[in-house]
């Protein structure tokens, strides 16, 4: 973490970016609990200890049993960190380089914190960090923002193509995601 960027104590020590559940007791009840705390509360504000869906994963490593924090420095870089690194494209992979100790390694998944799509004179446009409150550098900007730009613009023709009707689409999405809900959570 960039300590200029550091809100941990605000929003949580722990970035809701990748959370899996082993489908088991032990990864349903913490599901369970997290879904359940959602539904009570679940705003993007700071209140009685509360931030959106992520503050509760503060306790979660002692609170549940079989719960693992990621210690993969590819996961998990985010606007807030990459001030730290520099990109490189090596064959079909990025690497990234930590500038203070020299350490490369993979990026396995970047977090594309507050990134807007914006649809202007029939073009699409990504807006990152609205309010220009991080500090990217241009090997990240170039290597991961551009390419992502790339492939959500080819996804999004192929998308437009084959669904003409996503009112309908929409609808059986939020209705496959009830019957999940209710068949494995009980909710």
């Amino acid at each position: 973490m960039v300590k200029q960027y550091d809100k941990s104590k605000l929003s949580g020590i722990y970035c809701v970016q990748f959370v899996t559940f082993k489908n088991d007791k032990n990864g349903m009840k913490v599901l369970k609990s997290w879904v359940n705390a959602c539904i009570k509360w679940c705003f993007n504000r700071c209140e009685d200890g509360k931030f959106g869906d992520q503050k509760y994963l503060d306790d979660w490593p002692k609170k549940f049993e079989g719960v693992y924090v990621l210690d993969d420095l590819g996961g998990g870089v985010a606007p807030w960190n990459a001030i730290r690194f520099v990109a490189k494209k090596s064959a079909d992979k990025i690497l990234l380089i930590e500038m203070g100790t020299g350490l490369k390694f993979r990026l396995n998944f970047y977090h594309f914190h507050d990134l807007r799509v914006y649809k202007f004179m029939d073009k699409l446009l990504f807006i990152s960090n609205k309010n220009l409150a991080y500090d990217i550098p241009f090997s990240i900007k170039h290597l991961i923002y551009c390419d992502y730009y790339k492939s959500y613009i080819n996804s999004h023709k192929a998308l437009k193509t084959v669904y003409q009707n996503t009112d309908n689409r929409l609808e059986g999405l939020r209705s496959y995601i009830n019957n999940y809900l209710q068949k494995y959570l009980g909710i």
